[in-house]
């Protein structure tokens, strides 16, 4: 039996709730969702329909682009502690509104690295937005502005974009990951 922690329903209505926030702070502006790679692609594409149907209702965002940023800390398999560039956004961000989207927020070293990396591409604003926080296990501070869920204590995770030794990534519901 997979304990559920965020089941499908819950997920779309945070992802509903985020993409009206989003709209209504960036209405009329043209948005650069920059999701990270591989965990936030499920989290990228729901947030990315979400504000397209808001827009197509008469309301919120401009135009939406999406962009992928892929950083490792494994090397042979093992995490190295050492943050590298996997693969870089493709799209000029200069002068643009960005969103980095990412799946879960622990000890905040990739998005403290990512955030660092993004602004020396000179975007008019960045934000972070993250679908589950996890206070407790924070080393860094950063403003992230966007959240869907946020629990201390919470274990591993998979589902939903987080794989379980590369596996369970599509499944539409959050779980927790037994130790074993």
């Amino acid at each position: 039996m997979t304990n559920i922690l965020f089941s499908e329903e819950e997920i779309q209505a945070r992802v509903l709730a985020l993409a009206q926030e989003i709209s209504t702070d960036f209405r009329g502006k043209d948005i650069v969702l920059v999701g990270l790679l591989k965990g936030a692609f499920m989290f990228v594409r729901d947030l990315g329909v979400a504000l397209e149907r808001l827009r197509e209702a008469g309301g919120g965002i401009g135009d939406i682009y999406i962009d992928f940023l892929s950083v490792g800390s494994y090397d042979d398999g093992r995490e190295s502690g050492t943050l590298k560039l996997d693969m870089d956004i493709r799209r000029s961000v200069k002068n643009c509104h960005v969103i980095v989207v990412e799946d879960t927020a622990d000890t905040l070293n990739t998005l403290t690295w990512v955030d660092a990396h993004l602004r020396k591409k000179q975007p008019a604003s960045l934000d972070i937005c993250v679908l589950v926080r996890k206070p407790d296990k924070h080393r860094h501070q950063l403003d992230l502005r966007y959240v869907g869920f946020s629990r201390e204590g919470l274990p591993f995770l998979g589902g939903y974009g987080l794989d379980v030794k590369g596996t369970r990534r599509c499944t539409p519901y959050i779980f927790e990951v037994s130790p074993e």
